[in-house]
């Protein structure tokens, strides 16, 4: 795989999302600036659309995570519960507290997601995508929107549906906000298919210096 990070772009065909929702400014920009940088590398960027159902993928991932961490962790959760922190034994607990029933959907709902993103990743050979809707959230942000599951969907919107996929991804540094906060946008390839991203991601630092950059010390 190493042997092929010099592969660049030329002639790779890159989906656009054109139903995207809830993307500020500043995530906006660094994908508009990622696309021009692919571009010019000699990829075909064209329009694609997510599917319908992939905005549920991010409310499905967090109980299902929960479960599937739950069963990790049988060995001493919740027989040590005292031992976790809040955060993930809430998250244990929210996968426990599944039915069989809800399980049994999740996992359909999964499997026809993955169809979906099967689909159009066949149309295309990679898909720009943002990591989150809002490229960037303060402490105060995160603590005012909490836990309720709304709100956690809508900071995964964009990654948890990959996740429970399975198509490889690979998240580079693609400018700053108005505030000077690294952005990041996200690449991603077909099932099994890493190659691709690791060589546009390659493609992507010989156009960009964003990988170089740091906050002074």
């Amino acid at each position: 795989m190493r042997g092929g990070i010099d592969a660049g772009v030329r002639g790779k065909r890159i989906g656009l999302a054109t139903n995207m929702h809830d993307v500020d400014a500043d995530a906006q920009r660094a994908l508009d600036d990622a696309a021009a940088a692919f571009g010019k590398a000699g990829a075909i960027l064209g329009d694609v659309k997510l599917p319908g159902n992939f905005d549920q993928g991010s409310r499905d991932w967090v109980p299902l995570c929960g479960i599937e961490a739950a069963v990790a962790h049988e060995a001493t959760y919740p027989s040590r519960a005292g031992e976790y922190g809040p955060v993930l034994s809430g998250l244990l607990d929210q996968g426990l507290r599944l039915s069989a029933t809800d399980l049994a959907k999740m996992q359909l709902r999964r499997a026809a997601l993955t169809g979906e993103l099967n689909k159009l990743l066949a149309s295309v050979d990679l898909l720009l995508m943002p990591v989150m809707g809002r490229a960037v959230w303060s402490t105060d942000a995160l603590l005012s929107a909490g836990r309720d599951p709304e709100a956690v969907a809508a900071r995964l919107r964009y990654t948890a549906p990959f996740d429970l996929s399975g198509h490889p991804t690979l998240t580079l540094p693609g400018g700053m906000t108005a505030d000077g906060v690294p952005v990041g946008f996200q690449i991603v390839a077909k099932a099994f298919d890493e190659g691709p991203i690791l060589a546009a991601g390659h493609a992507y630092q010989q156009q960009t210096d964003w990988h170089l950059k740091h906050p002074p010390l």
